[in-house]
């Protein structure tokens, strides 16, 4: 996650982590990830508090706003009922925890300068793969090209989500099952996590 978030993000970013601060460890290690590249305010899923910082730090800064996808989209259409202001502020939208549609992608897009997807796990690893705009272009033509998503991903109806990952950080295998096994490569691992 770190290496995305810097990539994304840079410096003078401030973060707003929507994840849940909870049960679930996503919005610490989230929170976590992203405090290593500037300054984040961990609000958790919380439409006024998200809100009001958009509005005090006002549109002269950078945001990045995490969250599952259904939130960010509940966020965006509160905004919007509220009268704020999307298009004034420059924001990037980072989700993860389950899939996207294209279709959501580019409804929320009208608000933000761009909409980005992570895949990971919380008992894993947060930052294993992440959607860079490569595979945004790559999915969003394949979204509007049948024969290109056939090509790409099968006679599937459903697109599946498309990500980037370093072997070097993460090896990824596939068993029979068409189950994807993970191996943590990095030595900066507190525990182990073989395949």
């Amino acid at each position: 996650m770190h290496q995305f978030t810097r990539y994304y993000c840079g410096t003078g970013v401030i973060s707003i982590n929507g994840f849940s601060m909870g049960a679930w460890a996503t919005g610490v290690n989230v929170g976590e990830a992203m405090r290593l590249n500037g300054m984040v305010k961990s609000t958790g899923p919380d439409v006024d508090k998200i809100l009001h910082t958009l509005e005090f730090f006002g549109p002269r800064y950078s945001y990045v706003i995490t969250g599952y996808p259904p939130f960010l989209k509940h966020l965006v259409d509160e905004g919007k009922a509220r009268g704020f202001d999307w298009r004034a502020h420059r924001v990037t939208g980072m989700m993860g925890g389950e899939g996207m549609t294209e279709g959501l992608r580019a409804y929320l897009e009208r608000s933000f300068d761009a909409v980005y997807s992570g895949y990971g796990a919380s008992d894993l690893d947060i930052g294993i793969a992440a959607e860079f705009p490569v595979t945004v272009w790559l999915r969003k033509h394949a979204a509007a090209d049948r024969r290109l998503h056939v090509a790409l991903f099968g006679d599937d109806p459903r697109l599946p989500m498309l990500f980037q990952y370093n072997p070097l950080d993460h090896y990824v295998e596939t068993n029979a099952q068409g189950e994807l096994i993970f191996t943590i490569n990095r030595l900066s691992v507190l525990s182990p996590r073989i395949r």
